[in-house]
């Protein structure tokens, strides 16, 4: 009897040795998709920020601001 005791201690730590090796590896891969994941989005960002209808909707805003800037100061009484 302690012999079938003692093989299936030893079966069960081992089951739990590769279930410990399997979730490390997951960590793993979990970290180098989040990784992956970070870089797709910075370039995702980059993208956006060059597309030529986001250049000219920045440029009509910072316009739209000085034309803004402009005006109140031409109404400032002296």
């Amino acid at each position: 009897m302690e012999q079938w005791a003692r093989a299936f201690n030893a079966q069960g730590a081992h089951k739990k040795l590769e279930e410990i090796r399997r979730l490390h590896s997951q960590g793993s891969t979990i970290a180098n998709l989040e990784e992956q994941h970070e870089n797709v989005q910075k370039s995702i960002d980059k993208l956006v920020l060059s597309l030529p209808s986001n250049n000219d909707q920045s440029n009509n805003e910072e316009n739209q601001k000085s034309k803004t800037h402009s005006r109140k100061k031409k109404t400032l009484p002296l």
